[in-house]
């Protein structure tokens, strides 16, 4: 049974996923290497199935010594950029951080309302440099949105805010938790945030209609 020691102990996680104590106890075995991670998300009718993560633990050699298969968790994906954990290429990556964004951006969309928060997301990042990026310039022309409606007490400031300070924690978690070089980490995250807006405004999904 737990004491209050226990309870109160600095630096321990006490929400920490069972999954990740497993995946940081087993990367720290003398057998293994490198460990990589994998997001499948197998294509549906419109859009995708629900996305798997799998997990690759490696010896020396390059073989294959554990995949470890789990439904996408949020938590358990933050847990492994925590570890310092890349996925097995930069398009991978780049899905990863899709899901990833994903899941920062949702505070700020519930706080503030779907038509709201479209607004002020595709105002930021036309702003942005992400706009001149090639994945990002090729999706905004079928991106559509109002212009965000300023007069609301600090509303606007603040979801935009919001935005911003999300993608710039995954900018941070592509050089600063998995050590990409700042070119790569552009590209990546780059084709993360147009993977990201593809979906939430239906783009692909309206072209196979025939929508766009």
């Amino acid at each position: 049974m737990p004491t209050f020691d226990d309870i109160f102990a600095a630096g321990r996680d006490a929400s920490s996923h069972p999954k990740l104590r497993f995946w940081k106890q087993r990367k720290m075995q003398p057998d293994v290497s490198d460990v990589r991670c994998e997001v499948l998300r197998p294509p549906d009718v419109l859009g995708y199935k629900p996305a798997k993560l799998y997990v690759h633990f490696y010896a020396q050699d390059a073989k294959e010594l554990l995949c470890d298969e789990v439904d996408w968790d949020d938590e358990l994906n933050a847990g492994l950029v925590a570890l310092k954990v890349k996925a097995i290429d930069e398009n991978n990556e780049a899905q990863r951080f899709s899901l990833g964004l994903r899941a920062a951006l949702r505070p700020a969309e519930r706080m503030y309302g779907d038509g709201f928060f479209n607004a002020v997301l595709v105002e930021w990042v036309r702003a942005s440099p992400f706009a001149q990026t090639v994945p990002v310039q090729e999706l905004l022309p079928h991106v559509h949105a109002n212009q965000p409606y300023r007069g609301n007490g600090n509303s606007y400031e603040n979801c935009r805010d919001l935005v911003q300070t999300a993608i710039r924690a995954r900018a941070l978690e592509l050089t600063e938790n998995l050590h990409y070089l700042r070119e790569k980490a552009e590209g990546i995250l780059s084709a993360a945030l147009a993977q990201y807006l593809d979906e939430r405004f239906s783009v692909s999904v309206g072209r196979a209609l025939g929508w766009k």
